[in-house]
Order: structure tokens, then sequence, then C-alpha cells
């Protein structure tokens, strides 16, 4: 049996070699190796849930999202605000709430990253027409007494309001 003596210095630099060649050769046949690309996890309830977010965003600014489509930057925008937690009222809100502002209105910002790429403004666009509708119950009433209604005494309405309308 013959023995054979290993210079790990000389089989070291082989190796390298071999690596190296190995990679002009790929350049030269102009292939590369491809790496398997990780397989995502659909989850249709999100989906779901983005898609209706979606399909209010282009009732409210019918020429705008025409293109938004699963794996689309901006679906990923919208589902990422599902994903911490949003639920899709709130987005629909937010969207509503960025048409209602009017600083945006007035700039015509309505892209779905206007509305939910920055968290402050997400979270007022959320709140936006929660307070429109406060004030205007308050103008309403504001209104109906400037008019001489009075919609009655609210200690014996028994929880009905503006009795008699």
């Amino acid at each position: 049996m013959a023995t054979f003596e290993i210079d790990g210095r000389k089989l070291g630099k082989i190796i390298r070699l071999l690596k190296e060649l190995t990679e002009d050769l790929e350049v030269i046949g102009g292939e590369k190796p491809k790496k398997p690309k990780p397989v995502q996890q659909v989850d249709e309830g999100l989906t779901e849930k983005v898609q209706d977010v979606v399909d209010f965003y282009r009732e409210i600014h019918p020429n705008r999202g025409k293109t938004i489509a699963p794996g689309d930057r901006l679906w990923k925008i919208i589902e990422s605000r599902i994903d911490q937690g949003y639920t899709s009222e709130q987005c629909r809100m937010a969207i509503v709430g960025n048409k209602h502002d009017d600083w945006y209105s007035q700039r015509q910002r309505h892209s779905i990253q206007n509305i939910f790429s920055k968290n402050e403004h997400f979270e007022r666009f959320i709140e936006l027409p929660k307070q429109l509708q406060m004030n205007t119950v308050r103008e309403e009433k504001e209104k109906a007494r400037s008019h001489g209604y009075n919609g009655g005494s609210e200690e014996f309405s028994d929880g009905h309001v503006d009795f008699g309308d």
C-alpha cells in the first residue's frame, strides 16, 4: 500500500485555485447557479383584508390604484399595516381621512404611500373621520338651536336624541 504525504498549505492553495477556475467557467459559460427562492406562505385572510382595502381605495379614488396587485410594493405597504394589527376598517377610515384632510386635498396627495407610510399621518387619518362626524353632529345641533328648535329636555328624554324629529 502506498502512502501519501499531504501538505496542508498546498492543498488549501489547490482548493482556492479550483474555486477561482469554477467562477471563471461560470462567467464564460454565462450560467450562474440559481439559488432557490424562498416559498412565501400566503395567508388567505390577510390577502382578503388587503383586497378589501384596495377595492375601497379604488372606489374612493377611481383614477388611482389600478395596478395594485398581490406582491406589488403598494400592496405590501397595506399588508404591513394589517400585519401590525390594524383592521381593514381602520385602513378604510385612513383613506377617508386622507381624502377629507384639507392639506392633502389641496395638493391631491392621495396615494397609498401618502396614506399608509408614516405612522403619525396614518394615525391622524384614522381619527379624522370620527372628528368630522362629531363636528357635523355639533354643527347640526347648533343650526337647529339657531332656528329656534329645541330637541327637548335631556333630563326627560329617556335616552332618545332629538325626540320628535
